[in-house]
């Protein structure tokens, strides 16, 4: 179901990543609404604090697919406009060339070199999670007893939605090389009774397949039955804690992007809710019918909701 056919039902819909405005306009969706701020408000702020701690020498590190192209393409005129040089620009793949090890062992080469450029105190990195862990990866190989770390004097800035997210064998890593880093993000607020809720998740008070994975991820166990194969050496117990997690491991605050999707679930239930409510008011004795609302009237009222948050 294509962008135009959805644009023509007037279906709302509501994305908690960010857009760039002409990639926002370029869809044409009157009924598409964004949680998170413009992504033009982190270029400013990008350029806003190069210029307030004098950083006008800097390396670049972004995310090899359309969107990362996109970020250079925006950036590039900004930084020559305010006088910021890049000492260079690198993109790093989504996946590593796992089947043509010539071209991953050069790859790991370029970046490496890139990472210790004389020139660069200051790098900043625009991409996904997964950014982060090659640029960790390609350290752990070139310095996998951690003697260079101390020395490796290097201002890290992060752009949204990068975030620390380690799984898998990458959890026993140290990210030391990223302490101090600036970080850009989106605004956030406490949920009352979130923390609770994260709490009290267990196993076996949340029966779901996807809960089940992300818990043997996270505590490096198994809640397979008995007799099946296993790729971890131990058994969960179902009572471990997630606020006895990490950060890195697991966040155990409202992010921006959790956040997102709060504000867009709860604008939805609210214009249903407003939608049920108008109906009732006006003496409608029939049963009300999700089944008849038109997605242009919860359009409209989930307009009005976001419009006074």
């Amino acid at each position: 179901m294509n962008n135009d056919f959805l644009s023509f039902f007037l279906f709302v819909q509501l994305t908690y990543g960010s857009f760039a405005q002409d990639e926002f306009q370029a869809t044409k969706l009157s009924s598409l609404y964004c949680m998170v701020p413009k992504e033009e408000n982190q270029y400013t702020g990008i350029i806003k604090l190069l210029l307030h701690f004098g950083w006008m020498w800097i390396g670049v590190f972004t995310f090899d697919k359309n969107k990362g192209e996109h970020f250079l393409q925006k950036m590039h005129p900004l930084f020559s406009q305010n006088g910021i040089c890049l000492a260079f620009t690198q993109k790093i793949p989504q996946q590593a060339p796992f089947e043509d090890l010539s071209e991953l062992f050069d790859l790991i080469s370029i970046i490496s070199n890139k990472m210790v450029d004389q020139k660069a105190n200051v790098f900043l990195v625009y991409g996904e999670s997964f950014t982060v862990l090659w640029l960790r990866s390609i350290v752990f190989l070139r310095d996998y007893e951690n003697k260079e770390i101390a020395s490796f004097r290097k201002v890290w800035i992060l752009m949204f939605p990068i975030d620390f997210i380690l799984t898998g064998f990458h959890r026993a890593w140290d990210v030391q090389l990223f302490h101090g880093s600036l970080s850009f993000t989106v605004h956030s607020r406490e949920i009352r009774g979130f923390k609770e809720f994260l709490q009290d998740i267990t196993p076996s008070t949340h029966k779901d397949g996807f809960l089940q994975e992300v818990w043997e991820q996270l505590f490096d166990c198994s809640l397979s039955n008995e007799g099946l194969p296993s790729m971890c050496n131990q058994t969960c117990s179902g009572e471990e804690k997630l606020e006895n997690l990490p950060t890195p491991l697991f966040e155990f605050q409202m992010t921006g992007q959790s956040y997102s999707i709060y504000n867009a679930v709860y604008a939805v239930a609210h214009s249903l809710h407003e939608a049920v409510s108008s109906r009732a008011q006006h003496g409608s004795i029939k049963m009300f019918e999700f089944s008849k609302l038109q997605p242009w009237q919860v359009m409209s009222l989930c307009h009005t909701y976001l419009l006074f948050q």
